[in-house]
């Protein structure tokens, strides 16, 4: 089992921070272009943007109010990473005023978060930018929505500027408005960005309050944008994860309390709310919150869940379903609820919903699992029974887990057969590694300062993410420690209980 070693501890620093702090805004699939253009709802229970000033080419009246409404709808989806309806969203303002220059640029900014830039046309970008930059200068007296035109372009030039290349497709840079025409031609990106965005608060726009607070990390101008914008659901978003990060877990509470106050029916932002009970020890409260967003993504997909009975919400619906695979936030709903239903006991609907999430895809959350109860024999079943599917990939993390239940099962040949088999390095195979050493007292002092050095940056500041990522490694760590005596259990049961004290009795 050392032949790898030396290439798993130089991969194993770069783990630490993603497991420390989590990405949990990355979708697992791509969204169907049917399901993207079919039709949706105004919807009550998503946020409403009333300080939002958006320009139409349309005459005033219904047509034009509706049209803007889908506008600020598809804002508010987008700020609550709703990103599959926000699309939609747009789709409906531009169906009734293709000329709204703010629905062009929506359009692009919530569709890069669902596509695969290495595999999709991004065709779209440049048809719908350049839609925009027309639409704005059609319009007088609309510097605002110009601005974001050319910030846009910058943006996404600057995050996406090789993908597009790749697709010989090119933005249109030429500035439309004042500001963007007065940039200095020294700037930097990012110091271009600030300027538009400036200009924009300047203009009292509150998007650009949540952008730059946010995306560009100047995360107190979200305290003073929340006073100008009390009713803002994206800027209380951001503000839960920035008190949640900061371990201020109080105060993100509060913010996720009335983020799901202005925005009562948006998945992601009931599930907010769940994120931040747990670390002030309400997991049972949490529950329901996770649950309350599960519920929504299964009205969605059409599918039968019992446990959300007498639930009252508004769903998204379309006349076209998506598949449990391209529904992101399905899935990372999923995983979270798993584990604060396994925190809090309730062991049997916890294995429903992490076998719900193997379902689509993602199996190594239930192996964990297991192998977090010390169910070594479910853990290399379940391994098995995927094995038709996996076992051409020898890179597949599964088969790390399933060498640390071998190792839980004391086979240690087995395992390390299993090990020297794989080409998987990353934290899985360095936690087969540290199990080995643990079954057989063959740590090395340089390994055990590894470890140390791992578990201080987990510990110094988690969170839900670092609960849900974090912990069920180093549960199995621990009980296999624990098993074969090795003195580094003691080491990895402070830990356990430094991120969530009672963690291990509460088993």
């Amino acid at each position: 089992m050392k032949k790898h070693i030396i290439l798993i501890l130089c991969l194993f620093v770069l783990p630490i921070t993603l497991l420390a702090h989590g990405d949990e805004h990355a979708p697992l699939g791509v969204v169907s272009a049917e399901y993207l253009e079919s039709s949706i709802a105004v919807l009550k229970g998503v946020g409403t943007y009333k300080d939002q000033a958006i320009v139409s080419t349309l005459p005033a009246g219904a047509q034009q109010d509706l049209a803007l409404t889908y506008t600020k709808q598809g804002i508010a989806l987008d700020h609550a990473f709703q990103w599959e309806d926000s699309v939609r969203s747009f789709n409906e303002a531009l169906r009734l005023d293709p000329n709204l220059s703010r629905a062009h640029v929506g359009y692009v900014a919530a569709s890069m978060n669902l596509v695969d830039p290495n595999s999709n046309s991004l065709e779209f970008v440049p048809e719908h930018m350049t839609k925009a930059a027309s639409s704005a200068l059609a319009v007088q007296d609309n510097e605002v929505d110009r601005i974001w035109v050319d910030f846009y372009n910058i943006y996404l030039g600057a995050q996406f500027g090789s993908y597009l290349k790749n697709q010989n497709l090119t933005l249109s840079t030429a500035a439309i408005s004042s500001a963007g025409k007065g940039l200095a031609a020294n700037l930097g990106l990012k110091a271009k960005l600030v300027v538009l965005l400036d200009a924009l608060i300047a203009l009292e726009d509150p998007e650009a309050y949540a952008f730059k607070g946010w995306d560009l990390g100047m995360y107190t101008l979200l305290d003073s944008a929340v006073v100008k914008f009390p009713n803002h659901s994206g800027i209380l978003h951001y503000l839960t994860h920035v008190y949640e990060n900061s371990s201020r877990y109080q105060q993100a509470a509060e913010f996720a309390k009335r983020t799901i106050t202005e925005a009562p029916d948006t998945p992601h932002l009931i599930h907010m709310y769940g994120h931040i009970l747990p670390l002030l020890g309400q997991w049972e409260e949490a529950n329901k919150f996770f649950l309350k967003a599960h519920c929504i993504h299964k009205a969605v997909l059409r599918q039968a869940e019992p446990l959300c009975a007498g639930q009252q919400f508004e769903a998204a619906m379309s006349s076209v379903t998506p598949t449990a695979t391209e529904f992101w936030h399905y899935g990372h709903n999923l995983e979270l609820y798993s584990f604060s239903l396994m925190r809090s006991q309730h062991q049997d609907v916890a294995e429903k919903m992490f076998n719900e999430l193997c379902a689509i895809g993602a199996c190594d959350a239930i192996v964990k699992y297991y192998l977090g109860q010390e169910r070594y024999a479910d853990a290399i079943a379940k391994v098995d029974q995927l094995g038709p599917n996996i076992k051409t990939d020898s890179a597949n993390p599964l088969f790390q887990l399933k060498v640390q239940a071998l190792i839980g099962q004391k086979k240690i040949q087995e395992a390390v057969a299993l090990f020297n088999q794989t080409t998987n390095q990353d934290i899985d195979a360095f936690a087969s590694y540290l199990d080995y050493g643990f079954a057989t007292n063959s740590l090395k002092p340089d390994d055990k300062a590894q470890l140390t050095q791992y578990l201080a940056q987990v510990t110094a500041n988690p969170n839900f993410d670092t609960w849900s990522h974090v912990l069920p490694i180093l549960r199995s760590l621990y009980f296999i420690s624990k098993q074969y005596n090795a003195p580094e259990a003691a080491e990895l049961y402070a830990a356990i209980n430094k991120i969530d004290p009672g963690h291990i009795e509460n088993k």
